[in-house]
């Protein structure tokens, strides 16, 4: 698995700013990164994914909020994004790297494993853009992190 890169030397001002990361959940993962360095520049920070214990242990070492959320599922992802209204009253950056890969032999994949790659990589984004933008409003940014896996089926 590739590391994600280290940005712990990375400073920008972002006091008053309120974040939300999808795909948080992997200690040392992308996600999990983005969450520390935002926070860590000041931001507040909403963290998500699937798993919620480590999504805790997370947002109580940034001093974020946590939330379960599903990316493939529409009504948590709008709730990600109510609870960044709810709780800090804006939205400015909304970060998803959330992702399931499609691994295996062509020959090997089954449709489920396809409908769930779908549901979080492609309509997840879309959910995501749709509603961190309604929360946003005019001013922010929303940024969307895929995998290589997206294009390129990792092979046993």
């Amino acid at each position: 698995m590739q590391q994600p890169p280290d940005v712990s030397g990375f400073t920008l001002n972002l006091e008053g700013k309120v974040a939300t990361v999808l795909g948080a959940s992997a200690e040392g993962g992308t996600g999990w990164a983005v969450a520390e360095a935002l926070a860590r520049n000041g931001a507040k920070v909403v963290v998500g994914a699937r798993s919620r214990a480590p999504l805790d242990v997370l947002a109580a070492r940034i001093g974020g909020t946590a939330v379960t959320c599903d990316a493939g599922n529409e009504e948590q992802v709008k709730a990600m994004a109510q609870t960044a209204l709810d709780t800090y009253g804006r939205l400015d950056i909304a970060v998803n790297s959330a992702g399931v890969p499609v691994m295996g032999m062509l020959e090997e994949l089954e449709q489920p494993q396809l409908d769930l790659a779908m549901q979080v990589n492609f309509f997840g984004m879309f959910y995501f853009a749709k509603y961190m933008a309604r929360a946003i409003g005019e001013n922010g940014s929303i940024i969307l992190i895929s995998s290589i896996s997206t294009t390129h089926p990792i092979l046993p």
